[in-house]
């Protein structure tokens, strides 16, 4: 038996209006920025009154959040109702 090809990925036809409008784009996009700065602590150590404890912290709780926000239902992506974001 052969197993079938797996389809190609493509982008969902609304995908600048999500890319704009979805909270879990949003959040993304701000754990990439803490993490990106958690990463670089050394650099900004003694420059920011922050530990780095808390930039991992954050770096979770925005990743959580994101999560929880792709898997939730968003109103008004696609033109109407409770459409899924993607």
């Amino acid at each position: 038996m052969t197993a079938s090809p797996t389809p190609a990925p493509h982008l969902a036809p609304n995908w600048k209006r999500i890319l704009t409008r979805a909270w879990s784009i949003r959040l993304m996009a701000l754990g990439v920025l803490v993490n990106g700065l958690d990463v670089s602590w050394p650099y900004f150590e003694g420059y920011v009154p922050v530990s780095k404890l808390w930039f991992g912290l954050a770096a979770m709780f925005i990743g959580m959040g994101a999560i929880y926000a792709r898997l939730k239902f968003q109103r008004n992506l696609s033109g109407g109702g409770r459409d899924e974001q993607a």
